[in-house]
């Protein structure tokens, strides 16, 4: 109908919802059948794969996270804008990555194929030449 009338489909949609209609827009879509290979038992992959989703896209759907722009909206209210790094939550914005860590978590031997907090800092020390 947008092309019949010489409109931007944008702008019918946003004429079409101001005027009080359904634009008829829910979501992807594939996320329905997606929802009913769930419910037949597949697994998250197997069911994104068949449908063509990212698998973190098939997780965020089972959580109940919504995608808006360059943000995740959780059920809890939380809404993280991963390319500013703030977390939103009533009004409060945060910064996404603020929490304490002692320095006992920092020093804690990891695997043998990750380095410690002194670890890296040597490796630091030493390409700097201030060895």
């Amino acid at each position: 109908m947008a092309r019949e009338l010489g409109l931007n489909l944008n702008t019918a949609f946003t004429l079409a919802r101001q005027a009080g209609m359904s634009t008829g827009h829910l979501g992807h879509p594939r996320r329905e059948e997606y929802d009913k290979l769930r419910v037949r038992g597949l697994s998250r992959r197997e069911a994104a794969k068949q449908v063509g989703v990212n698998v973190r896209t098939a997780k965020d759907w089972d959580s109940g996270v919504r995608k808006s722009r360059d943000a995740r909206v959780y059920p809890d209210g939380r809404r993280v804008d991963h390319a500013a790094g703030t977390v939103t939550m009533s009004g409060v914005i945060t910064t996404a990555s603020v929490r304490p860590v002692s320095l006992k978590a920092l020093e804690k031997k990891l695997h043998p194929r990750f380095l410690t907090l002194s670890e890296r800092e040597w490796s630091w020390i030493r390409i700097a030449g201030w060895s």
